[in-house]
């Protein structure tokens, strides 16, 4: 995959959004594609499961894509809530990308079309979340070309 210096993908959390604000936020920055990080892509928040999600963005002419792989997996979240400790959470989360190659290269393949990519999960602040660990990941393989910005 070739990243050009301007190469940038985004990460957005939906936490205290209403569904029709978030794709708002979406088309004000010109995404075309939603990549759904989340493990589990359901929600009780209305507008946020992956069937209602998907059908929103895609009336607004965004594509949905769920990789479930890149997910934080389940213990990590719970041990994360009860311990508080992000250090650990973001050492199992590192653990587990590696283990989760195949779905890391089609993120990057799709970041590498050239389209605007954010990547969503629950969570307002992303340092206390995956997707910014995931952004990491994805900055350092890049060799710092490719811009993450976290809205």
């Amino acid at each position: 995959m070739e990243q050009t210096a301007d190469a940038g993908v985004f990460t957005i959390g939906y936490e205290g959004k209403a569904a029709d604000g978030f794709v708002d936020d979406l088309l004000e920055r010109g995404v075309q594609i939603l990549v759904d990080v989340r493990e589990m892509p359901v929600s009780r928040k209305r507008g946020f499961s992956k069937s209602a999600l998907s059908q929103l963005v895609q009336q607004a002419g965004i594509e949905y894509l769920h990789l479930r792989a890149l997910g934080s997996p389940r213990d990590s979240r719970r041990k994360l809530k009860e311990s508080g400790d992000f250090e650990v959470f973001s050492r199992e989360y590192a653990d587990h990308l590696q283990g989760n190659g195949g779905s890391l290269q089609e993120l990057r393949e799709v970041i590498g079309t050239g389209r605007r990519t954010a990547l969503m999960c629950f969570e307002r602040d992303h340092t206390r979340c995956h997707r910014s660990l995931l952004g990491g990941a994805l900055l350092e393989e890049a060799g710092g070309n490719l811009a993450v910005h976290h809205l």
